[in-house]
């Protein structure tokens, strides 16, 4: 019988915008719960809530439809996107296939 490796997948890049807010910061409070297991995040989870705060601003700012906020706000989710992809990176490295060790990373197996 062959075993398969599990590791976390990047589905979050087609997230809209308000849910990319809400599971990137599933992901921080997850990946700072389990500090034991993944202990030197790349990046790390400060340069990620930066990103969010920054991110989470530009969001509301860019409410009203204005070109050079939407513009920025979609600077910002590309930004936050490649931290997040990087992080997942990380976390299949560290985690080496085991589904208990991923799964507290709040990242989707």
């Amino acid at each position: 019988m062959k075993k398969f490796l599990r590791k976390v997948v990047k589905s979050f890049k087609k997230l809209a915008d308000a849910k990319l807010l809400t599971f990137a910061q599933i992901i921080t409070t997850s990946m700072a719960n389990a500090v034991a297991v993944f202990p030197t995040p790349v990046p790390t989870l400060t340069d990620i809530n930066t990103a969010i705060g920054n991110y989470a601003e530009l969001l509301q700012l860019a409410a009203d439809r204005s070109k050079v906020q939407v513009v920025l706000k979609n600077q910002a989710k590309q930004a936050l996107l490649a931290l997040l992809s990087q992080l997942t990176d990380y976390v299949n490295l560290t985690g080496q296939g085991d589904e208990g060790i991923l799964v507290q990373s709040g990242i989707e197996l």
